[in-house]
């Protein structure tokens, strides 16, 4: 019994969807290997901060290639068995099910992949947050120690009698002055370091 145009049409669509199946199911393995790249990088530092959100952005890029390679084909692959002939060879039915179901797993891992770098987007989003008020604490506290400084050589300089108390306390008095930025200073980096500012 030979097999009929409509037959050998089904075996070259069945063929082509099981290759392409084939491909996208390879795509998304090189994706979850990708996604534990990126994984390692949001978590292994501050230090890989910039390489982890480019990397980021770059799984995502390809994801929504792939997710739009997968997740429209269901819908033709599940109208194609449907509409299968009631005749049809359980053989034709069982590979285009099989087909069926592959790319239903290929779907589901697509979907994984997109949660997960989402959540990697917000954890690296956060590190970097943490990183910049970590950044802000330690300029704030430089800016208030170089502050008392200000306020000393201001006061210093501001005093109506300068020359007079300069001609008469010249040393002791520039002394006095640098002993009390130096103990304010120390005092300053001793409560900064205390609650980690420094």
């Amino acid at each position: 019994m030979t097999a009929g145009p409509g037959s050998l049409r089904i075996s070259v669509l069945l063929a082509v969807l099981e290759q392409m199946v084939s491909n996208l199911e390879d795509c998304a393995s090189e994706l979850i290997i990708d996604l534990n790249r990126a994984e390692e990088l949001v978590f292994a530092g501050p230090a890989e901060g910039t390489e982890a959100s480019r990397a980021i952005y770059q799984y995502k890029r390809e994801l929504m290639m792939l997710k739009s390679a997968v997740i429209p084909l269901q819908q033709p692959l599940k109208s194609i068995i449907a509409h299968q002939s009631p005749g049809a060879a359980g053989e034709v039915i069982r590979h285009f099910d099989e087909v069926a179901n592959k790319l239903s797993q290929v779907a589901e891992q697509v979907l994984y992949c997109d949660d997960a770098i989402n959540s990697l987007l917000q954890a690296d989003l956060a590190q970097i947050d943490v990183a910049q008020n970590s950044d802000m604490r330690r300029i704030a506290a430089v800016g208030a120690i170089l502050a008392g400084w200000g306020l000393i050589v201001g006061v210093y300089q501001m005093t109506q009698d300068f020359e007079t108390l300069h001609k008469t306390y010249a040393a002791p008095l520039f002394a006095a002055t640098v002993a009390v930025g130096i103990a304010a200073s120390g005092v300053l980096v001793v409560l900064f370091r205390r609650i980690r500012w420094l």
